[in-house]
């Protein structure tokens, strides 16, 4: 329904710069910046208002990522640990608390890149290390470890963007600075995106 939003309750550290995935039952958020880069995980559950509990820690002090999840397994990749991008994908099992493992590593490092994902594979679009915004897309098998394969091409140089998905189309807008243009891959397979419409703003 339509409406106002209303409080829910507080994470367990203030702080910018941070990701987020869910499952069907919880919303874990991941690093940020709190003045300096942190390795927390907290999550809620959505059925109970509250504030977050401590899920664990990522295996760096980041900000800047992006996180996803196909509702079993959390990736959280990329992000700016206070010095340069890194290229580090994490893991976890939403469904059990602890810190999480490394997955893999992105075909570059970067920051400020988005992503969604299927049942089966994670996307990950674009981002920023300076001075240099990208048009890369990645993918990993989400069920499997390893590194981040090429997926292919953006239209638009992108980074802070944000990205959604159905699990069969992957969307993605905004960028700093950039078009209005929204873009979009089929996740099942790879190439290139293309123009699905555009921001209002």
């Amino acid at each position: 329904t339509a409406g106002n939003s209303t409080d829910f309750g507080n994470l367990s550290v203030a702080r910018t710069g941070l990701s987020a995935a869910g499952s069907f039952t919880r919303c874990i958020f991941a690093g940020g910046q709190s003045p300096s880069e942190v390795n927390t995980m907290d999550y809620v559950t959505y059925k109970t208002q509250g504030n977050a509990a401590d899920f664990g820690d990522l295996t760096n002090s980041i900000r800047l990522q992006s996180s996803t999840s196909n509702s079993v397994r959390m990736l959280t990749g990329g992000g700016y640990p206070g010095s340069s991008s890194i290229n580090t994908i994490d893991y976890v099992t939403m469904n059990s608390t602890g810190n999480a493992t490394d997955f893999g590593d992105l075909t570059r490092s970067k920051q400020a890149t988005s992503a969604t994902a299927s049942s089966t594979r994670g996307v990950v679009f674009g981002g920023y290390s300076s001075p240099s915004y990208y048009t890369d897309i990645d993918y990993v098998t989400v069920s499997s470890g390893g590194g981040g394969n090429t997926f292919g091409d953006l239209v638009h140089d992108r980074g802070w963007s944000a990205a959604c998905g159905d699990g069969i189309k992957g969307i993605v807008a905004g960028t700093w600075p950039g078009p209005a243009a929204i873009e979009y891959v089929n996740i099942a397979t790879t190439g290139d995106a293309s123009i699905f419409g555009e921001l209002s703003v």
